[in-house]
């Protein structure tokens, strides 16, 4: 009886595996706290308690967050982080502080020191970088999920500013407090419902998540149904052409409302449709698969970044600061308000944007050329996959080379190189 009911829910199949680990690590916790404690009642009520702390309890919460936490999923266990963190201060801080540097911090300032002189880990978009700690084996870069809260104040932000020490450029620091504060705001502060947060996302055009724009800003002004990428589900694909809605941001609403589970129902809908269109070049993807094609193994891995390099990424933005300077100006002088258009412009970076913005807009030009070469090998039926592979990647080098060049980018293996 109890096997079928495990397979009619598969849910249940997942929350016994997450509870197994959870309470593996709290039995080992416990055990320790005996021997600490002793083997008396007060001990081992010690004992449990301290086993319930060496990870987040999900079941504490108080009676009146019990509402919040049925309508936002993880809004108890993002809130139990800080609060963990400060009953642990109170209780130790000296202690505290030490194991949080030793087990935060250290790491990530000697990974940061091995990493820094490689231009490749410039180039891994910030919010892996903020995300995850990297490590590169061979020529792969595996990484490891840093822990939400923690993770950000006690490693990233140490990280980001021995970048701007090492680079003189604050813009890795300025743009990571911006998403922590509003993934912190978004997610913790003001909890919102775990159904609506996906529409809100879409409405803004950003992943509270990931920490970047859904459609990527080079997509934002086309046609909403060609807003996909070649990760993009067939099923959004499908939609997005009915529906003459960004493919990109279906995505977003399916997995943000079913999670893992509708990742991994969308992948097995595309390889279903890639088999029925034609299973030669199937077979040919599966022969020219690398670590970060692989469902299980791609969550641990960092694709080669090209198009999605941290470079493109600020060009984009760099280009939007100056279209917005521009636009201002030309606001302000339609209206004749020329004291507020100099005020406005008697700032040296303003300036700097502005002078730069035809040189921008030409490097744009460029960009989507190397993207409409991108989608023509992507189509061609005829090319085999390790080739399309090849040739994709060298376009994505050329265009963050391109985009590096001309946001004039410093980073640490730049005054290495030099």
């Amino acid at each position: 009886g109890g096997v079928r009911n495990v397979l009619k829910d598969p849910l249940d199949v997942l929350r016994a595996i997450s509870a197994a680990m959870e309470n593996a690590t709290r039995l080992g916790e416990f055990r320790r706290a005996v021997r600490a404690e002793g083997d008396t009642k007060a001990g081992l009520l010690r004992a449990a308690s301290a086993s319930r702390e060496i990870s987040t309890d999900f079941a504490r919460h108080g009676a009146k967050t019990e509402a919040l936490r049925q309508i936002a999923a993880f809004w108890n266990a993002r809130v139990q982080g800080y609060d963990r963190l400060v009953r642990a201060l109170r209780r130790d801080p000296v202690g505290t502080m030490v194991r949080i540097s030793a087990g935060i911090t250290l790491p990530s300032i000697i990974l940061y020191a091995i990493n820094r002189d490689d231009p490749e880990y410039w180039e891994l978009p910030q919010w892996q970088r903020d995300l995850f700690w990297h490590v590169k084996i061979g020529g792969t870069w595996l990484r490891i999920p840093k822990p939400f809260e923690l993770g950000i104040v006690f490693g990233t932000i140490p990280e980001r500013i021995l970048e701007w020490i090492d680079s003189q450029d604050p813009e890795g620091l300025r743009e990571s407090l911006k998403d922590f504060l509003v993934g912190e705001i978004g997610g913790t502060v003001l909890p919102s419902v775990t159904a609506v947060l996906p529409l809100i996302e879409n409405l803004a055009n950003y992943s509270l998540f990931f920490r970047r724009p859904i459609v990527p800003r080079s997509m934002q002004d086309v046609e909403p149904r060609f807003q996909a990428t070649e990760r993009t589900s067939e099923v959004a694909k499908l939609l997005g052409r009915w529906t003459n809605t960004s493919p990109l941001k279906i995505d977003n609403l399916l997995f943000g409302w079913t999670g893992g589970l509708g990742r991994l129902a969308s992948q097995t809908v595309d390889v279903a449709v890639d088999l029925a269109r034609d299973p030669e070049r199937v077979l040919d993807e599966i022969s020219a698969a690398r670590p970060e094609d692989v469902p299980g193994v791609r969550g641990v891995v960092s694709r080669a970044p090209g198009f999605a390099s941290e470079s493109v990424e600020r060009f984009y933005r760099r280009l939007q600061e100056a279209r917005s300077v521009r636009a201002t100006v030309d606001h302000l002088e339609r209206e004749e308000r020329f004291d507020e258009a100099d005020a406005f412009l008697a700032d040296p970076r303003r300036q700097e944007l502005l002078a730069q913005l035809r040189h921008l807009e030409r490097v744009e030009d460029r960009l989507a050329q190397l993207r409409a070469q991108r989608a023509i090998i992507e189509r061609d039926p005829n090319m085999p996959a390790a080739q399309k592979r090849r040739e994709i990647e060298e376009l994505g080098r050329e265009a963050m080379e391109l985009a590096r060049e001309a946001i004039e980018r410093r980073t640490p293996a730049d005054a290495a190189r030099r």
